[in-house]
């Protein structure tokens, strides 16, 4: 923008100010950068990336799609995570706490730390979402494991794993002992 200068007409009006075309109701008839319309009213861009035309419907989220270069907008899919703290790996059925989704999402894997291991006995269990194990092989942690060891597995029914508000989730220790002390989150 070059050096602005004005003066002052006779009746304290200004001349010669560069300013946006206004009628006299006061709407911008004319304007630049990612604005576009008839009237300037419409946000055709943010930052010079085009926003698809198509109107959100209700809970989408606006989105970066980089394979068509322009904003669009899309159901928000979520972060989920769902946490499961065991202090004794006996075996058992719904050993843990019997955990609600708390929004809707998906799953793709299931995040072991080892607490404390039994020397002499592996660790498998099952994690359920309203009555169905999730898993197609079950997670199996070998006997004597470390304290610490992260284990991540994705052997999942389906992949990712569609979670609805409110489902809920068990585990159960199918082979296991009271020496096993673990968390299991099913992430995102």
């Amino acid at each position: 923008m070059g050096d602005l200068s004005a003066e002052f007409g006779e009746y304290g009006e200004l001349i010669g100010l560069s300013m946006p075309v206004v009628e006299i109701k006061g709407r911008v008839v004319s304007a630049g950068g990612d604005l576009g319309g008839e009237t300037g009213n419409t946000v055709s861009g943010i930052q010079g990336i085009p926003i698809s035309s198509t109107p959100p419907t209700d809970g989408q989220v606006l989105e970066y799609v980089a394979a068509d270069a322009k904003l669009e907008w899309r159901t928000a899919a979520g972060t989920l995570t769902i946490g499961f703290v065991i202090n004794s790996g006996a075996q058992g059925t719904n050993v843990g706490p019997m955990l609600a989704a708390p929004h809707a999402g998906t799953l793709s894997k299931c995040v072991v730390v080892i607490k404390a291991s039994d020397a002499s006995t592996a660790l498998t269990f099952k994690i359920k979402q309203n009555g169905t194990d999730i898993f197609s092989t079950d997670p199996t942690v070998a006997a004597g494991t470390p304290i610490g060891t992260v284990n991540t597995f994705s052997a999942l029914i389906s992949s990712p794993l569609s979670v609805a508000q409110g489902d809920v989730f068990t585990i159960d220790i199918t082979t296991g002992s009271a020496a096993w002390a673990f968390t299991a989150q099913l992430e995102t």
